[in-house]
């Protein structure tokens, strides 16, 4: 698996992919581990696109750079967590980048967030087009700010 993983330094850590966007802010640039999830580190069966680790204190960002699949997208996060997380006591974020958000699976999206916080012990976010994240406040930020 260390082929699928890179360590980098970078103030912004970014991933995309077809159109759908994923942005890091690192601004004391520690390090983090970068795994490419989907066709490297498992190559069968359900699984989101990228794993990112703080090396400290070792928080998990799962993301998965979808079209409009919400609950197939949680579905690859889920098994994803459960196949190679590391740190079972320390913050995990589940992130689903999609197209288009319907104002009508909004009760879907609410329990799904429910069930990652019970079951797999993550924050779920959900967004279109592209989220950004604070890793030093392991929080969602507005894009604009980087």
């Amino acid at each position: 698996m260390k082929e699928c993983e890179e360590i980098v330094k970078h103030r912004i850590i970014a991933r995309e992919q077809k159109g759908k966007k994923i942005s890091l802010l690192n601004e004391i640039k520690e390090k983090v581990k970068v795994v490419e999830v989907d066709g490297c580190a498992i190559i069968e069966g359900n699984r989101c696109d990228w794993l990112f680790v703080q090396m400290k204190p070792a928080n998990e960002i799962f993301v998965e750079l979808k079209g409009s699949d919400i609950t197939h997208a949680c579905l690859q996060l889920e098994t994803t967590i459960q196949k190679m997380t590391m740190k079972l006591d320390k913050d995990k974020f589940a992130i689903v980048v999609c197209g288009r958000v319907s104002p009508s699976i909004n009760t879907t999206i609410q329990n799904l967030k429910k069930k990652f916080k019970k079951k797999m012990k993550a924050s779920l976010i959900i967004r279109q087009d592209k989220c950004c994240f604070d890793l030093s406040k392991l929080k969602e930020i507005d894009c604009s700010k980087i």
